[in-house]
Formats: structure tokens, C-alpha cells, sequence
């Protein structure tokens, strides 16, 4: 078998491409080489993770404010340790 053939084949791929496929990581975003794939992922990402999108951040701002002002309530005193949390 002549491996001359693959070896021009796997230059044209930048290495990062390469490591991440060999590693599992092709599927991220970053990784992915431009294309159709890469535009559809990164209108779903957008999607998903546009600032006006509250449902997502909702629920956690809420259960953050309520156990930091529970914290507070309980020991005031200790305001900078409940904040850094």
C-alpha cells in the first residue's frame, strides 16, 4: 500500500482540525472548519444563547438572588463571603 495518496490529504487540514477529530472534540464549534455544518451549529448556538433569551437564565439569577439574600439575612456580617459564592 503507497501512503504517498493520504499524506497530501491530511496536509491540506490545519491541526487543530486534525487533533480535535482524533481526540473527539470535532463536534465543538471552535473547531469545526467553516461550512454548512459550522453555520447551521453556530444559528443554533445563537439562538439558544442570545442575551434576550431569559428563559434560560431565569430560573438560576432567581436561585442565586434568593440564596444570597437568605445568606444575608442570616449573617449580614459576613456580606463579602456570601457575595464571592
Amino acid at each position: 500500500m503507497n501512503c504517498e495518496h493520504s499524506i497530501p490529504s491530511l496536509h491540506s487540514m490545519p491541526m487543530p482540525y486534525l487533533l480535535c477529530d482524533s481526540m473527539g472534540f470535532g463536534w465543538l464549534l471552535v473547531f469545526m472548519p467553516y461550512g454548512s455544518e459550522w453555520k447551521e451549529r453556530r444559528r443554533l448556538f445563537t439562538r439558544h444563547f442570545h442575551p434576550n433569551n431569559n428563559d434560560i437564565y431565569k430560573a438560576k439569577v432567581l436561585q442565586g438572588s434568593r440564596r444570597l439574600l437568605s445568606q444575608l439575612l442570616n449573617s449580614p456580617e459576613n456580606y463579602m463571603k456570601h457575595v464571592r459564592q
